[in-house]
């Protein structure tokens, strides 16, 4: 058998052939030289242990610690390392191409010759080595990467607890440990897993990577690479192999415990979303799984649409028709929330919202809001913001909203209680009265009937105009009092009274506020909307944006501004609107002589603590 070796194409040339072949014929003595012998003899023990192996077990030998590199090729390796030309030749990444040709030549003795050739014909060229250099263990020495892959076979739950192993020679471990069977582990221990090597894949660097296959390629001979092209083309190859792999075996798993350890893995990583962006291949699997599970949310969101109608279909009906379905709304919710969970806590670690779970969420805050709003209906309304705060509590916005509309509902439920319960609340906080005058007294007041000046009275609905101020008064520095001036009347007349008493000030300007003033807001919201623009003093406001005045020093002129270029404050008894621009472009109205300055300025105000407003209107008539 030997001796049929030697003189094969593998161990001779074929000039050396021609020769023995002579030499045979004449028959001449003649012995293989010592070095084809050796090697001829090895590869024949080879074949006698293959032969031997094949009649005991189909598995292959189990690698030990101990193990040289070359003996680490059994189909235990695991199918991620079994297609590394390394592995197949049993070569490391620092032998010179001499001796990659010679194992090959071996190899192709008792396995398969395409096989073995396409392997050498990978490492001996430069740039074609480069994917199984990133596909094996670079960075670590032949004995350590022999120990490692021995632990694959020992131990292989260690492998996730390995220390000092460069991320990318880790990461290729531990990807071998998803082609395993680990249905066997728990939860808690599948997600830690997936979660370590999503965080041991995010550390590899492009860098630090060409450091180490370039120290390889020094040992072996072979030309470095000078750019980091190749590796992040390679990195790109190996992340997506990656990402195939823990989908794979995902997919093994029976669903509700695939969803499990996914959103564990995420809340683990992220801190449930709060702080931590996720790494980016636990990102890609949470894409990769939602675009396979989009049959079933589409399923969910159609039952939640269905129930919607319906829910909307029986409001005219009352609370008792409407309650029934919001046990089946809610089954519908949470489980469209059980598969969408992990992209919800991604989105949410990178500060964005779960756009399908944020436009669901709206559709049916949108129910929510015309129930109370339409049908006051604030109890059915208060439960489906509960449950969708709860459902939806890793999508922002709905934290956001559902904390603001059960602060609404709450108020709608407590004034509609309180309307219920104290009818003659609103009258009373609106009826005051008092008499004015030291001597000849007149009666001031205000009440539902409307208010009145001595003999002269007001209907509620009438009053169009009010004003109010305080001017306090002096003599050579000394302060001689305050005089309280209030005013209200309708389109044709307008009753001025004067008062010395700041209490009877207060209160009358606080009950005409409530009686009057609201009525004054709404009434300009819904002129300025129809696009009329209404003048305060020397200030003409319009929906969307103020006309004031620009002083020059010959003149003036009038500029309209949007309100994004306006701001607002109080000088010298008026209410005053300017450009931020410029300092000499302002308009003024006197509380005290201007009619309804009080009016436009809690209306502005107001606009300008609502951001998300475009025009005046929308602040008061939304």
């Amino acid at each position: 058998m030997v001796l049929s070796l030697v003189l094969s194409s593998v161990f001779s040339t074929a000039l050396e052939l021609k020769v023995r072949a002579e030499d045979i014929r004449a028959h001449r003595k003649w012995a293989p030289a010592p070095d084809t012998l050796a090697r001829a003899t090895a590869a024949y023990q080879r074949i006698q242990r293959a032969n031997q192996e094949a009649t005991t077990t189909k598995s292959c030998s189990v690698v030990t610690s101990s193990s040289p590199p070359e003996a680490v090729r059994g189909h235990e390796v695991a199918r991620f390392f079994t297609s590394n030309s390394f592995v197949i030749l049993g070569a490391t990444p620092r032998d010179a191409r001499a001796q990659i040709v010679a194992l090959a030549e071996d190899r192709s003795l008792t396995e398969d010759a395409d096989l073995i050739g396409k392997a050498r014909a990978e490492l001996t060229h430069p740039r074609g080595r480069l994917n199984a250099e990133l596909s094996y263990l670079p960075g670590l020495s032949p004995r350590r990467a022999a120990e490692c892959l021995g632990l694959l076979q020992a131990n292989p739950g260690a492998v996730f607890e390995l220390q000092s192993v460069p991320p990318l020679a880790h990461a290729n471990l531990l990807a071998t440990m998803f082609d395993r069977d680990l249905t066997g582990a728990s939860v808690e221990e599948q997600s830690r897993r997936v979660w370590k090597f999503s965080d041991v894949v995010e550390h590899i660097d492009a860098e630090s990577v060409r450091r180490d296959v370039n120290a390889d390629r020094v040992a072996a001979g072979f030309s470095e690479i000078t750019a980091n092209e190749w590796i992040d083309t390679g990195l790109s190859e190996r992340r997506n192999a990656y990402k195939q792999t823990v989908l794979a075996w995902l997919d093994r798993l029976p669903s509700t415990q695939m969803l499990q350890v996914m959103t564990d893995a995420v809340v683990g990583c992220t801190e449930a979303g709060a702080t931590k962006v996720p790494p980016r291949l636990l990102e890609e699997v949470v894409s990769a799984f939602e675009l396979s599970a989009k049959p079933a949310l589409a399923k969910a969101e159609g039952l939640a649409d269905q129930l919607i109608e319906r829910i909307r279909a029986a409001a005219p009906q009352g609370e008792a028709v409407v309650a029934p379905f919001l046990d089946p709304l809610e089954k519908v919710l949470r489980e469209w929330d059980r598969i969408a969970k992990p992209g919800q806590i991604c989105a949410n670690a990178r500060g964005e919202d779960h756009e399908a779970s944020q436009a669901l969420f709206l559709k049916v805050r949108g129910v929510g809001v015309d129930l109370s709003n339409e049908h006051s209906l604030f109890s059915i309304s208060a439960q489906l913001v509960k449950m969708l705060s709860a459902v939806f509590r890793y999508v922002r916005v709905a934290t956001e909203k559902a904390a603001e509309d059960a602060s609404a509902i709450q108020n709608l439920i407590d004034q509609k209680e309180t309307a219920t319960k104290n009818a003659a609340e609103f009258e009373k906080a609106i009826t005051y009265a008092a008499d004015v005058g030291t001597v000849f007294k007149t009666r001031l007041a205000i009440s539902p009937a409307g208010v009145s000046w001595g003999g002269s009275t007001f209907p509620l609905d009438t009053v169009s105009r009010v004003r109010w101020g305080a001017v306090r008064h002096s003599y050579n520095g000394i302060p001689t009092g305050t005089t309280y001036h209030v005013a209200f009347g309708d389109r044709n007349r307008m009753e001025i009274v004067d008062l010395k008493s700041e209490q009877v000030y207060d209160k009358f300007v606080a009950a005409l506020w409530r009686a009057v003033c609201v009525h004054l807001m709404l009434e300009a919201a819904r002129l300025l909307k129809a696009g009329k623009a209404l003048s305060y003093g020397d200030i003409v406001v319009a929906d969307d944006g103020c006309e004031v005045t620009l002083h020059k020093f010959l003149g003036s002129e009038r500029v309209k501004a949007p309100w994004s270029d306006l701001h607002v404050w109080s000088a010298g008894g008026s209410f005053v609107v300017g450009l931020k621009s410029n300092k000499k472009a302002y308009a003024s109205a006197s509380y005290k002589d201007g009619d309804n300055a009080h009016v436009i300025e809690a209306m502005i105000r107001a606009f300008f603590k609502e951001p998300k407003s475009q025009r005046l209107s929308d602040s008061f008539l939304d």
